[in-house]
């Protein structure tokens, strides 16, 4: 077992490294302050968890999704600077499969993959909203398959899916390249799992008012990370 100063030592780099990252990121206005700090407690997370590979299959998903929102910021009202809450929604499940796979090494490589899924889905739904409600034209909602607004919750185009699933693909490369996750495809799948939770709860739950769109996303990682789960535990069986 590793000692006490070794994940201290890995702590303090990781909050740096995301301090720094994160510093930059809101001098140029992707993210407020309050972000920042929320942002800074899951990279940190992360870097203890799965360390520095882990932490950049985590920075793939921040800079395509920054890029994206950046895209889509020539064509539509800006968003503004991401939040606490986007910031959560998002890295709060990555962050606990990171942890749980130091607390349980016995599991690593089922919460490894885990916290990759949960990354290529909220990468596939950022890029499938950003991309799709800018070149994707009139979307579809997806339980009743009928034509509705640009940017209406549970809209899917083809473009937009296109677009999540091509994230999640690089994000699946990133994380399999980095020894990270074992199964290419367990990770696209689980974008593309999460990406369908997403839009099918946008589509029914949020627009009744019982969902937020914050509870959307984690809920959306949420079925990334069961589904890459239970994937990789499904390969390392046969």
């Amino acid at each position: 077992m590793l000692s006490l100063s070794h994940w201290l030592a890995q702590g303090a780099i990781g909050l740096a490294v995301s301090g720094a990252l994160g510093g930059v990121a809101c001098l140029v206005g992707s993210i407020d302050r309050r972000g920042l700090a929320a942002g800074v407690c899951v990279g940190t997370a992360v870097y203890v968890g799965v360390g520095w590979r882990g932490f950049l299959c985590l920075a793939t998903f921040f800079v395509i999704g920054t890029l994206a929102t950046r895209v889509g910021r020539v064509d539509k009202a800006p968003h503004g600077a991401r939040t606490v809450r986007h910031v959560l929604a998002n890295g709060a499940v990555p962050a606990g499969c990171a942890l749980a796979a130091l607390l349980f090494p016995n599991h690593v490589e089922a919460l490894s993959g885990a916290f990759a899924g949960a990354l290529a889905a909220a990468t596939a739904d950022t890029l499938s909203s950003e991309i799709g409600q800018v070149y994707g034209g009139a979307p579809y909602l997806l339980t009743t398959l009928r034509r509705v607004p640009v940017g209406e919750n549970g809209g899917v185009t083809v473009v937009g899916t296109g677009a999540g699933l091509a994230g999640a693909a690089v994000l699946a490369i990133v994380a399999v390249s980095l020894g990270v996750a074992n199964s290419m495809a367990a990770v696209v799948v689980a974008g593309a799992v999460g990406n369908v939770a997403d839009s099918a709860l946008g589509a029914t739950l949020e627009r009744r008012g019982v969902m937020s769109n914050a509870g959307v996303n984690v809920a959306c990682t949420v079925a990334g990370a069961v589904a890459a789960g239970l994937l990789t535990v499904a390969a390392l069986a046969r």
